[in-house]
């Protein structure tokens, strides 16, 4: 059945948006995409209800709304990766990043007790999943990494306050069953 896009519904057309976003879209901004006195509000509602425990999903982040495969159906190099796998070492480094942020190429080799080399951050950097956010000061002024907006994505993460603190992820029963 084709529907001619003049005749489409309001929820269709919002969804269709929200499909095609490669970013979150705020509802003002969907608003003025839609016919005047468009109820954006009341479209998303219905349509993050239709998807709601689908392996597709509305995510609101950032004061908006976009649709998106849900993230803990996928396999985990497909969350994480930019096309391609990361290495265990750099999931472990990934990990330290992410609940010790910001922190230094020395405070991550501390904390996981390994010597480790730039080429493991450099390619966390390049698949956009962590940044420098800045120095240390002191002798070297050490490059300090930090998780970006990208990693919460490829995670489904909502926020940073939704990973475990370190001292839950060491009690976490990891072992097979």
């Amino acid at each position: 059945m084709t529907i001619e896009p003049l005749f489409a519904t309001l929820d269709q057309r919002i969804e269709a948006a929200l499909f095609a976003a490669s970013r979150p879209l705020k509802p003002e901004r969907l608003s003025e995409m839609m016919p005047a006195g468009a109820d954006v509000a009341g479209a998303i509602e219905r349509i993050c209800a239709f998807w709601k425990g689908r392996g597709i999903e509305v995510v609101h982040e950032g004061g908006g709304y976009m649709m998106r495969a849900r993230a803990e159906l996928l396999p985990a190099e497909a969350r994480l990766g930019s096309g391609r796998r990361l290495s265990e070492q750099a999931v472990a480094t990934l990990a330290v990043i992410a609940m010790h942020q910001p922190v230094t190429l020395k405070q991550i080799e501390t904390v996981r007790g390994v010597k480790l080399g730039r080429v493991v951050l450099d390619a966390l950097v390049d698949a956009g999943l962590v940044e420098v956010v800045g120095r240390r000061r002191g002798t070297g002024a050490a490059a300090a990494y930090a998780t970006t907006a990208k990693f919460l994505e490829r995670t489904g993460l909502s926020s940073l306050s939704d990973l475990p603190t370190p001292e839950e992820a060491f009690s976490l029963d990891l072992s097979d069953r």
